[in-house]
């Protein structure tokens, strides 16, 4: 789902399933901290276990989600190799390796 905030700006949601509600959206923004912490960049990222929306329907609580904002300097540079990039055999690519 795509939502706006108060002050305009545009967020991507990633709900769980209604069908299972294991959210895989924590995880996604843990694991985004660590990355960030070891030095790569990464987008905002967000995780709220509820939210309001306000539509057509009125004002409701859904079920919230991880919430990734839409951030224009941010561009697609197309497809990520992992073993063609300009990061092969430095020292945090190697980290980021050794660690899975």
């Amino acid at each position: 789902m795509t939502v706006r905030d108060p002050q305009g700006r545009e967020w991507h949601v990633k709900q769980p399933p209604h069908y299972d509600q294991r959210a895989e959206g924590p995880i996604e923004v843990t694991l985004s901290r660590v990355l960030s912490a070891v030095g790569y960049y990464q987008p905002p990222v967000y995780f709220l276990p509820r939210l309001s929306i306000t539509d057509a329907k009125g004002t409701h609580v859904e079920p919230g989600g991880r919430f990734r904002l839409t951030d224009k300097s941010i561009k697609n540079t197309g497809d990520w190799s992992w073993q063609q990039n300009p990061f092969v055999g430095t020292r945090p690519y190697q980290g980021l390796l050794s660690y899975w």
